[in-house]
């Protein structure tokens, strides 16, 4: 009898134990809220377009992205992707909608409005691009797309002069120092773009546009291992930033490595 009793106290062990690990873990259970459930979702919609696409499929995945969005209207990502959906296959009117819709929405999307630049700039509608893509800064890639159209309005000159003022009167405005260093890359200056690159970092030393404008300027000098360092520093502070793994694969092309 000692001896089953015995052999049946393990058991006994092993059952209460397995219970309390069950109510450890539902007590540890953790409980997404609303908003993390509505996030995956967003992400789950989009994945499932781009599935659609790559598989050749834009029209069904514009319907399911239009259904999503209708169902879920703050779903600003998903629609901000049905937008560059409408945008590739030419529906302006469509795309400008949405866009307007989520800056209707926040005033201070930049993505949208830098989108919405877009819109206007292929309908060469000019004055009301350059509006979105200022109301885009800083934040986004806009400035190659307002010096392009300054040049297409025939006042980049003045834009530059403009642009030049406002960073000499801020030298401590980083942004005021990127933007114009991008103006200079973007019109193939390297060692002006440099100078206002290398005066942003001053102030913010882990802007990711400013280093990485600066390495894009050194590739243009050939400056390779230059280049390479500032990417390095670009890449410990995100590694994940795919314009850094980008220009730091080129900067190995280029230098032969």
């Amino acid at each position: 009898m000692r001896r089953s009793l015995f052999r049946a106290l393990p058991l006994a062990l092993l059952l209460s134990f397995g219970l309390g690990a069950v109510a450890l873990a539902q007590t540890q259970t953790v409980i997404l809220p609303v908003e993390a459930h509505a996030k995956a979702d967003q992400q789950a919609a989009i994945m499932y377009a781009r599935e659609l696409i790559a598989a050749g499929d834009i029209d069904r995945a514009i319907k399911g992205l239009e259904d999503f969005v209708a169902s879920h209207p703050s779903a600003a990502d998903a629609a901000r992707f049905l937008g560059d959906l409408y945008y590739r296959q030419g529906r302006f009117d469509r795309a400008e909608a949405i866009y307007r819709g989520l800056i209707a929405r926040d005033p201070h999307d930049k993505e949208s409005h830098n989108r919405l630049g877009v819109v206007y700039a292929a309908q060469n509608h000019v004055d009301e691009a350059i509006a979105e893509f200022e109301s885009a800064l800083p934040g986004t890639d806009s400035i190659k797309d307002l010096v392009f159209l300054h040049r297409r309005k025939g006042d980049l000159s003045q834009y530059e002069s403009q642009m030049i003022r406002r960073a000499n009167d801020n030298p401590t405005d980083a942004d005021a120092q990127e933007e114009l260093g991008e103006i200079f890359g973007t019109l193939h200056q390297p060692n002006a773009a440099i100078r206002y690159f290398q005066r942003a970092l001053d102030t913010q030393p882990k802007s990711i546009a400013a280093l990485n404008g600066a390495a894009m300027a050194y590739l243009d000098l050939q400056q390779h291992a230059t280049a390479m360092q500032y990417l390095g520093t670009c890449l410990a502070l995100d590694p994940f930033n795919y314009a850094c793994v980008d220009n730091l694969g080129v900067a190995y092309i280029e230098a032969g490595l």
